[in-house]
């Protein structure tokens, strides 16, 4: 797992995924969806059956947010290829987006 963490503690869901779509473009699909607790996430696919995935938390941390990025994939050799791919796609258009500084 990896983490951008962003030094305001007001960063949505929705600004987080917005940004994601902007910088990957329509060749991925972003989906958000809120989990019981008030956990937050949402999921970058690429690929018509969204084989190729990662999912992004959001945790606050006094007055940072942090968005914890994790390799999907049900076995081992997708997880290794979605870190080596999809992952730092995922990071670099969060480390780079203006709105997340």
């Amino acid at each position: 797992m990896a983490t951008v963490t962003v030094s305001r503690p007001d960063v949505s869901l929705a600004e987080v995924a917005d940004t994601l779509r902007l910088s990957l473009g329509g060749r991925y699909q972003v989906r958000t969806e809120s989990r019981m607790g008030g956990d937050e996430r949402l999921t970058v696919a690429r690929g018509p059956a969204r084989v190729l995935r990662a999912t992004v938390t959001i945790s606050r941390q006094g007055e940072q947010t942090a968005l914890h990025v994790h390799s999907g994939g049900l076995t081992l050799p997708l997880q290794l290829l979605h870190r080596t791919w999809i992952v730092p796609e995922v990071l670099g258009a969060l480390r780079s987006a203006p709105a997340l500084r």
